[in-house]
């Protein structure tokens, strides 16, 4: 009876053992030490685990020289593993690897045929980003006929789930009618549910539209909120845009220099003209023609004519 009952516990035992080293495995590589992980995870990965052969795949894949193939050739082997065993993750991340390109002797070789596949297995069993991903090659004609049929349907079932990329594609769809019936009011709608949910596309076209007042009312207070929505997150051209807005309509306002000076440090090149032109103007600060000096020489030597005029108008040559 004892030796029915070990054998029946050895299992579960075992079972127990093998994910906790899993678990802490995963613990170390979430502390960054991706060396330690890996060597606790390859016996786990070499013993079948679907999850630590995603895990492994990845770490070969992140952050290696143009010139590793021999690690970007583990990372396809290890995804691959973990893939055939349909493992959603590793399904989808070896479709990016394929779509984005793999390093073979320092050229980058692409395989749009095996990103198809890959994103076609992730997108049926319902992963949103390989549907939205899949979608986009409908939309472009890579790798697959151009079919904007198929690309709004996928983009429908990736949009129904939440993604928000997807509700962008599919409001830009329903906005330009492909696939479907031209539906201005259906792309607004959508690209509102997307810049809800932190689209930056969404959250720039919205802003636009109300600035431009195209397809909606004119609205410079809406196109702000939706500039400094992801302006907030940190991207240049919206921090850029949220400036500009401010310079234009409320040119006292501190905003302008504060989001146009973001952009500039971000490299947007036509940002060091407006930096410049706020100083020059003394737009929402005191005027400093050093300061606009400085950042319309910075946008001069990049051939922004915009800086060169500036220069040229406010004398900063001299100064």
């Amino acid at each position: 009876m004892n030796k029915i009952i070990i054998l029946i516990l050895l299992p579960f035992i075992s079972g127990e053992i093998f994910a906790n080293n899993l678990n802490n495995a995963l613990d170390v590589y979430n502390k960054g030490d991706e060396e330690m992980a890996l060597t606790m995870l390859l016996p786990l990965a070499k013993s079948g685990s679907a999850r630590a052969q995603f895990e492994v795949g990845k770490i070969y894949s992140k952050g290696k020289s143009e010139t590793d193939t021999i690690s970007f050739g583990k990372a396809i082997y290890w995804l691959q593993k973990a893939a055939e065993q349909r493992f959603l993750k590793a399904q989808y991340n070896l479709a990016i690897l394929y779509d984005k390109g793999i390093y073979d002797k320092g050229t980058l070789v692409r395989d749009g045929k095996k990103a198809v596949y890959w994103y076609q297995q992730a997108a049926n069993a319902g992963v949103d980003r390989a549907q939205d991903a899949l979608g986009m090659k409908y939309h472009k004609g890579e790798g697959v006929p151009l079919d904007h049929e198929k690309a709004f349907s996928l983009f429908k079932k990736a949009a129904e789930q939440g993604y928000p990329p997807a509700q962008f594609n599919l409001g830009s769809a329903y906005f330009e009618g492909l696939g479907v019936k031209k539906n201005v009011q259906k792309g607004i709608l959508f690209w509102m549910k997307s810049a809800r949910n932190g689209d930056l596309s969404a959250q720039f076209n919205l802003g636009t539209a109300h600035e431009e007042g195209k397809h909606v009312k004119q609205d410079i207070n809406k196109a702000i909120f939706w500039f400094k929505k992801g302006a907030e997150q940190g991207d240049a051209k919206l921090q850029y845009s949220l400036g500009r807005l401010y310079m234009m309509h409320m040119p006292r306002n501190s905003n302008a220099e504060y989001w146009t000076k973001k952009a500039a440090r971000q490299g947007i090149s036509w940002a060091y003209c407006n930096l410049a032109l706020i100083y020059a103007e003394g737009m929402g600060v005191r005027k400093d023609l050093v300061s606009a000096r400085q950042w319309a020489k910075k946008g001069d030597a990049l051939g922004v004519s915009q800086c060169s005029r500036i220069l040229n108008s406010y004398n900063l040559y001299l100064n």
